[in-house]
C-alpha cells in the first residue's frame, strides 16, 4: 500500500536581488520624488517578499521578488537598507 504524501514547500529568503542584502531586523526603504514623493518599504517575512507603501497606509502587501528588483532598478528610486524599527515607527507599531 502506498501513501501519497503532500510536501509543503519551505519558503526560503531571497538569495539574489535587492532583498538578499537584508539581514534580520532590516528592511529596504525606497523613496522617489519623481514618482510622486512616496516612501515605501520592502521586507521578507516568513520567506515572502512584502511591501508597505505610504499610499496604502503602510499595510502589508505580498509581492514578487522580481517586482522588488524592478522597482529598485528604477533610476528614479533611491533605496536604503534601514532598521525594521523605522518601518514600525511609520506604521505606528513601534511600542506594540
Amino acid at each position: 500500500m502506498s501513501v501519497d504524501q503532500q510536501s509543503t514547500p519551505v519558503e526560503q529568503p531571497p538569495t539574489m536581488g535587492p532583498l538578499a542584502r537584508l539581514r534580520p531586523g532590516e528592511v529596504l526603504r525606497c523613496e522617489s520624488d519623481v514618482l510622486g514623493e512616496w516612501t515605501w518599504f520592502f521586507a521578507v517575512e516568513d520567506g515572502q517578499p512584502v511591501r508597505y507603501h505610504e499610499i496604502e497606509d503602510y499595510e502589508r502587501e505580498d509581492v514578487l521578488a522580481r517586482h522588488v528588483a524592478a522597482i529598485v532598478a528604477d533610476p528614479d528610486v533611491e533605496d536604503t537598507v534601514v532598521s525594521q524599527r523605522e518601518l514600525e515607527n511609520v506604521r505606528g507599531k513601534a511600542d506594540e
